[in-house]
Parts: structure tokens; sequence; C-alpha cells
């Protein structure tokens, strides 16, 4: 058995290493024994050490979410709705963790208005002067109907059951 020891810097050829040791039973997540790093000056050590101890203790959170969802697939409902909502931390944990992976879901993100005077702009670069006025022409008559210049927005805004605008 490997003792695990703090992060250390090791002087090579005038140059020097910044190795941390990975704990024996998150190897098999990380894939290696030891995450080092070659540095030109000792100086450079410290955000290298940080980024290793935040990617072991992210290899930490993912073993410990694993070993919680299987602890709870080898119960019945009735168990689970037992332990009452613990058991659905682990939930959480995954979808956090999934969060820092692909960052935030599309659903819960707030879309940028995005304006007709942007998009016409846009598209002056390909268009002749007549189809730009004809277009924008268009776009302002149905910015006048739909009482906002928001493409991204829904010109129907439901207003109680079966209501719109």
């Amino acid at each position: 058995m490997r003792v695990t020891r703090m992060p250390y810097l090791q002087p090579v050829n005038g140059k020097f290493r910044v190795r941390v040791v990975v704990p024996d039973e998150l190897i098999p997540i990380i894939g290696q024994a030891n995450l080092t790093k070659a540095l030109g000056t000792e100086r450079l050590a410290i955000p290298h050490i940080a980024k290793f101890l935040k990617e072991i203790e992210g290899a930490r959170e993912w073993t410990e979410i694993h070993q919680e969802a299987a602890a709870i697939n080898d119960l019945s409902l009735e168990d689970i709705m037992r332990r009452g909502p613990a058991s659905f931390w682990v939930f959480a944990k995954l979808d956090r963790k999934m969060d820092e992976i692909f960052g935030q879901p599309v659903s819960q993100k707030v879309p940028e208005p995005v304006t007709f005077e942007h998009m016409i702009a846009r598209w002056r670069k390909t268009k002749g002067k007549r189809a730009i006025g004809t277009m924008e022409h268009l776009c302002g008559r149905f910015c006048d109907w739909l009482e906002h210049d928001d493409i991204g927005g829904s010109p129907f805004r439901m207003e109680g059951i079966g209501g719109t605008r």
C-alpha cells in the first residue's frame, strides 16, 4: 500500500516538477498514480498543485455519488420512501456535477433578446438596398402587430387559462 503524501516540488536538471500523489482508491478513476507537471521555475507550482488537488477532489466526489447511487439502486421503493429526501440528494449532487461539466442547462438560461434590428443589420451584409428596404418595412409592420421587437420572445403571452397576448 502506498502512503499518500502532500504535493511536492522536485528539482530535475535545474528545472522543477510538481508532483501530487493520487490516493489508491482514485487511481482507476484518474488513470494514473501521480499527477505531474514540468515547470521552468518553482513559483509556478501553486496553480498546478491547486488544479491537481481539485481534480482529485472531483474524482472523490464522483466516487461518493456512484457509491450512494449504488446503495439506492439496491433499495425497494418502500425503503427509498422511508428514507425520505436524503435518498434524492444523490441526484442533486449528480445534477451539480453535470452542470460543472456541461454548463447550465438551456432551460435555466435566460435568453438574450434577438431584435429585428440586429437581424437586419446582419442581413444587410448580403442583400441589396431594395431588399433591405422591403425587409425593414415588413419587419416594422410585424413588430407593430406584435407590440414588441423580440424575435426570440413569443408573440402570444399566456395570461390565465387559454388567454393570449
